[in-house]
């Protein structure tokens, strides 16, 4: 009986054309007849009958072709006797062709059944091809699993089935393997058409929905969804047929009335038949009940602790309040007393009164600020004020700390940075105080200096960079991160020698987030303490000489400002650049020469910054994300040609190789700078354009040099100018982003994506030659040119070098701020 049969009518004339059947149940029970003609007898036939037909050669090599195909064929009449065998048939059964041509099909395929005999043979005589699978035995017992494709034939008035025969054993056996590793799987695989309807499964799947095979078999998951979940995983299945992609990770909920709703997780993909049609989906199914449960229960408990803490902190907050107030009676009370006609003794008690209230105060204040942020209640509120100003009241205040412990205290301020700023003094003040109070508390002789820097300025605002430093007794590294925690402090024995909440500098560094800052310390026992916080406030626009006034209505003509002091000239500059550790490098070599500088990311962010304001001179970096160099300067070029002017741009690149600094002037630009940034090429490049401003400048591009060496000190040094805890901040910069790079850089690997391989690998380049680390940017240009050309053979290796290098570099450079008395710290 014939089971699972698919049929296509056969073209018109076309009796060859072959689709799939299923399986056969029984086999011949009958010998029939003898054949009424043979394969040689028809082939005369044909050629007395070919009238103007094939050629006697052509129908010889048909035959010749025939006879030695790889599959075996079968030529059957009406009452399945072998008509002709070719010799491929002769050597899969193991009989002579003499044997095989007395035989009939019954007693050769044990499977086929003879009462459905006249129904397949009425098929393919309506013109259907038919193709099945069934068991032969051979002459020596073995039962050969085979494919069959059968096609009616008429001839010369007779009527014959041409089969062709393939041994399928090999596929058969793949297909055990495979059933066998479905079944065995603990996740459920399930198979249905196209309708949704199942029509294969593994055991795991009747586990999943607790139902039998003959339960499941021919159902729809839509049984078991609410009417929303189905139709939104009717879409899913409609999108895997029309584009043929698989989805993944799709979560959905069974609704059953004789179960508790359970959650499931499923990737499904399309099914084609040999015709490469849809023919149905496959997909693997888990359930993930207890992990919904769980999120939810850990969800609500977060919740449950965030409320809690809430409540603790708003306690916390009111309780402070409710101390404070009558603190602040006892304050005044005791100072209004001191005021008064006292005996020594009296003053020396009120005296102890005072100092102890003072204490309890500070002590409560900072539980009070500690509070209000956990519940998110402390603000700031910005006011115009003056930061010079703001920091004498600061060490006027401390001073006489200070003098009681014989230290010096004092102040660096940068003449570039702004004073005229908004934002809230008193959070500044509070920051500052908690930092230099306890480097007059940790430090018993020498100094305690703050320095205060402009990391970057516009218009608009201006993000400072604050460093206090002291000579004390420093911290051990494993207790820097720990510092910051509440409640935290270096040593366990340290509040009590010292005294404090160990909450100053967690709230200090709550404040500076709360000002687009970051803080973090550098430090060496023994050797004292550096805390660096940076901080965003905004610039007040004073009012403009009428020399800068005229410099930028003259767009595009670099024209210094000169003051009247006679200084050198002073450009304002626009630095696009993506890398956060060459912007502060070059930030930092422009405004100590006395420069102003306008830092945007990418490309178009600097046609922005060229829309709002006029510029003497662009630093444009090549590698950008978004929009690049050589895109910016194209958009760049394109506006002047409608607006006129021509503003110089210089481009810096990590790219050393011949031609880049070529297509560069080509690209419109003006000059050209090498990375690793030098001193003497950034200015003579600034310079040579002052000079010339005209595109036909041409600027020196370094050579490009290989080394062993990890690290240049003297270069890396004469790039900042000497200013070696600058070049420690860069490094622990650098280091700092290399993670996150390297992630990048063996994800472009995995994935052969030569373009993320390049930029990536050219951006930790650029970053690294800051550094003078040669080793690392030979590692890491090796990388690019891989990227470049789209080549991954020894990628995986190249990376792993640059991660070795990347690491000898690191030991370097904790070596080299050892040996000068500090500790390198990576950037928080």
């Amino acid at each position: 009986m014939w089971m699972n049969v698919e049929r296509r009518r056969m073209p018109q004339g076309i009796r060859d054309s072959w689709v799939d059947l299923g399986a056969s149940e029984t086999g011949y029970e009958n010998r029939l007849e003898q054949r009424d003609t043979t394969v040689e007898q028809l082939m005369e036939g044909v050629k007395g009958a070919a009238e103007g037909g094939l050629m006697a050669d052509q129908l010889s090599l048909t035959y010749f072709f025939i006879e030695h195909a790889g599959e075996a064929v079968f030529w059957l009449s009406p009452e399945l006797r072998f008509v002709y065998v070719n010799n491929a048939a002769c050597v899969m059964l193991g009989y002579r062709r003499e044997e095989l041509l007395d035989m009939s099909l019954a007693e050769v395929d044990k499977d086929f059944s003879l009462e459905k005999w006249s129904e397949v043979w009425a098929q393919m005589k309506a013109g259907q091809a038919l193709t099945m699978t069934s068991n032969h035995s051979a002459k020596d017992g073995r039962i050969i699993p085979v494919e069959v494709r059968a096609n009616y034939l008429a001839f010369d008035g007779r009527e014959y089935s041409c089969a062709f025969v393939r041994d399928i054993t090999e596929r058969k056996r793949t297909d055990e393997r495979y059933r066998s590793i479905i079944e065995d799987m603990h996740d459920a695989y399930y198979e249905m058409d196209l309708k949704g309807n199942l029509t294969f499964f593994n055991d795991a799947l009747c586990k999943l929905h607790k139902r039998s095979r003959e339960e499941l078999i021919g159902t729809n998951n839509r049984d078991y969804m609410d009417a929303e979940t189905g139709k939104e995983i009717v879409s899913l299945y409609k999108q895997i047929y029309d584009t043929g992609e698989p989805v993944r990770g799709v979560v959905w909920k069974r609704t059953r009335p004789d179960d508790a709703d359970r959650w499931f997780e499923f990737s499904a993909s399309l099914i084609r038949d040999t015709a490469g049609r849809p023919a149905g989906f496959r997909g693997i199914s888990r359930e993930i009940t207890q992990h919904i449960l769980d999120a939810e229960a850990l969800l609500k408990a977060k919740e449950g602790a965030e409320a809690a803490n809430r409540a603790k902190s708003e306690f916390l907050a009111n309780m402070s309040h409710e101390i404070r107030t009558p603190m602040n009676g006892i304050i005044g009370m005791t100072d209004l007393a001191l005021d008064t006609d006292l005996s020594s003794e009296q003053r020396e008690y009120l005296d102890m009164v005072k100092v102890s209230a003072d204490s309890l105060l500070s002590i409560i204040d900072d539980v009070l600020d500690f509070s209000k942020i956990e519940v998110g209640k402390l603000d700031l509120d910005p006011i115009n004020f003056e930061l010079r100003r703001s920091i004498d009241d600061v060490l006027k205040t401390l001073a006489l700390r200070a003098r009681q412990k014989g230290l010096h205290l004092g102040s660096h301020i940068l003449p570039d940075v702004p004073d005229a700023l908004i934002g809230d003094p008193g959070r500044l003040r509070q920051i500052l105080v908690n930092l230099i109070g306890n480097s007059l508390k940790f430090t018993s002789e020498g100094e305690v200096v703050v320095h205060i820097a402009a990391d970057s300025l516009n218009e608009e605002d201006a993000l400072l960079h604050f460093s206090v430093s002291d000579t004390g007794i420093g911290i051990p590294t494993d207790k820097q991160d720990l510092i910051f925690e509440a409640f935290s402090q270096a040593d366990g024995s340290t509040s009590r020698r010292y005294g404090g909440t160990g909450l100053g500098l967690t709230i200090s560094s709550k404040l500076v987030a709360m000002m687009d800052g970051r803080i973090w310390v550098v430090s060496q026992p023994g050797a004292g303490s550096t805390f660096h916080f940076t901080a965003r406030f905004g610039t007040r626009r004073e009012e403009r000489r009428s020399d800068e006034i005229t410099k930028s209505e003259c767009r595009g003509v670099l024209e210094p400002v000169v003051d009247d002091t006679g200084r050198k000239p002073s450009y304002h500059v626009l630095l696009a650049e993506d890398n956060a550790v060459n912007q502060r490098l070059v930030v930092r070599l422009l405004e100590k020469h006395g420069h102003t500088v306008v830092v945007t990311g990418d490309g178009h962010q600097a046609l922005a910054a060229l829309e709002r304001e006029s510029f003497d001179l662009v630093l444009m970096d090549m590698q950008m994300p978004e929009m690049n160099g050589y895109e910016a300067t194209a958009a760049i070029r394109d506006r002047e040609q409608m607006s006129g002017g021509h503003v110089p741009i210089v481009a810096m690149t990590a790219h050393a190789m011949k031609g880049d600094r070529e297509r560069c002037l080509e690209s419109g630009m003006d000059g050209y700078v090498s990375k690793p940034i030098k001193i003497s090429d950034l200015f003579d490049a600034i310079d040579g354009i002052a000079s010339l401003r005209g595109p036909d400048l041409r600027v020196r591009a370094p050579l490009h040099v290989q080394s062993d060496t990890v690290f240049e000190t003297e270069e890396a040094l004469s790039r900042v100018e000497g200013d070696l805890e600058f070049l420690l901040g860069l490094a622990a910069s650098f280091l700092d982003s290399c993670p996150s790079l390297l992630t990048k850089i063996y994800g472009a690997i995995a994935s052969r994506d030569g373009p993320e391989l390049e930029g990536t690998a050219h951006h930790l380049k650029g970053a690294a030659g800051n550094l003078g680390a040669k080793t690392v940017c030979g590692a890491a240009e090796r990388l690019e040119t891989m990227g470049r050309e789209d080549r991954f053979d020894g990628a995986s290796e190249a990376c792993l070098k640059l991660t070795s290098e990347i690491e000898q570099l690191r030991v370097a450079l904790a070596e080299f701020a050892k040996d000068n008395g500090l500790v390198l710290v990576p950037r928080p």
